[in-house]
């Protein structure tokens, strides 16, 4: 048995509270239930020399946690921020200092709420988007708006296409204003 902070049962399974369990190999002090050998408590692990120091957590404003295989909890008091690291390229930050969160990865961030998705990938340079009903890009005056039935809008003071060949393709194609002009050097309407 191994005495942990807040350990019992919870609501959402057989353990809750602080599960980290002794490594083979940690040194550990171990204290017996009323003296009797037959029934150890291991009451927590300690730092020696054959294992990592703890000399990287300095002044008591660095708190943490980190696993066998390197995975960290980090509590940063002098900044007032938390880490939450896998690797140097998995990792989640949050400052309270500059109001910022920070997320990032070596492959894919996907954010999902019910079946609506934003997701980044890294190794074919992709963002998709997703969403049940619509997804509004605004700035300001402009927009832009797709909607689940097809409609696209895009609003805004101005709107400029610059491209070396722009096609527009339709079934019902319907240009309107009170002034419409069409440039070119050779333009031709059929």
């Amino acid at each position: 048995r191994v005495v942990s902070p807040n350990a019992g049962s919870g609501d959402t399974g057989k353990n809750r509270g602080f599960l980290v369990v002794p490594e083979k190999g940690d040194q550990v002090i171990v204290a017996f239930e009323e003296g009797n050998i037959a029934r150890p408590v291991v009451m927590g692990s300690v730092y020696h020399t054959n294992n990592v120091n703890s000399g990287g957590f300095t002044n008591s404003n660095i708190k943490g946690m980190t696993s066998r295989k390197g995975s960290n909890l980090t509590f940063n008091d002098g900044t007032h921020a938390l880490a939450l690291a896998t690797s140097a390229a998995n990792t989640f930050n949050v400052h309270e200092g500059d109001g910022s969160v920070q997320t990032t990865a070596a492959q894919t961030i996907s954010h999902k709420t019910g079946t609506n998705l934003i997701e980044v990938k890294n190794k074919d340079g992709s963002i998709t988007l997703k969403s049940d009903t619509v997804i509004t890009i605004q700035s300001g005056e402009s927009s832009i708006t797709l909607n689940t039935n097809g409609t696209i809008s895009i609003k805004g003071k101005i709107f400029n296409v610059n491209a070396t060949d722009n096609n527009i393709q339709g079934t019902n194609n319907h240009i309107q204003g009170a002034q419409t002009k069409i440039d070119g050097g050779k333009t031709f309407i059929a």
